[in-house]
């Protein structure tokens, strides 16, 4: 009886796991970990789909970078993708100026460049906060990691 009981809870709350699992999708794009699997959810998708969640716009562009999936960017940015939305405060300049995830300033500046090839700029407003990446920082006294990152897009 008493291994019938332990099996009953561990197979219950092996169910109660599965139900809970995040999928990667174009709703839940904090749950795509790799490349492949973010450039298959987000080959139909529209380019600048996401959601905002906890102060951060996570589209396709957004979890590109968390992920460092450059090549991924660089498809959604040629279907039309926003390179100013997405990220931190709905900024992807914002967010390529912070360490965090990357904490590689190569790695953000590689970034940078790529954003800055397709039009984005501390003056263009972002969706998520109606807000350009200039005023954000102004208002909410944010301080660039990288201070030279964050001067590419104000030239």
């Amino acid at each position: 009886m008493r291994v019938l009981l332990v099996l009953l809870v561990f197979f219950s709350s092996v169910l109660s796991f599965a139900s809970t699992a995040r999928v990667c999708n174009v709703s839940d794009l904090q749950a795509c970990k790799s490349c492949a699997v973010l450039e298959t959810v987000l080959v139909d998708a529209s380019p600048n789909a996401g959601e905002y969640y906890h102060a951060a716009q996570w589209n396709g562009l957004y979890a590109a970078y968390i992920q460092n999936c450059i090549s991924v960017a660089e498809k959604l940015l040629n279907r039309g993708a926003d390179p100013n939305l997405g990220g931190s405060s709905g900024s992807m300049v914002i967010s390529v100026s912070k360490k965090w995830p990357h904490y590689n300033k190569n790695v953000n500046r590689e970034w940078a460049l790529l954003l800055l090839k397709y039009g984005a700029s501390a003056s263009n407003a972002v969706l998520a906060e109606n807000k350009t990446p200039d005023e954000i920082q102004s208002d909410y006294n944010f301080i660039p990691d990288y201070p030279d990152v964050w001067a590419l897009f104000h030239m």
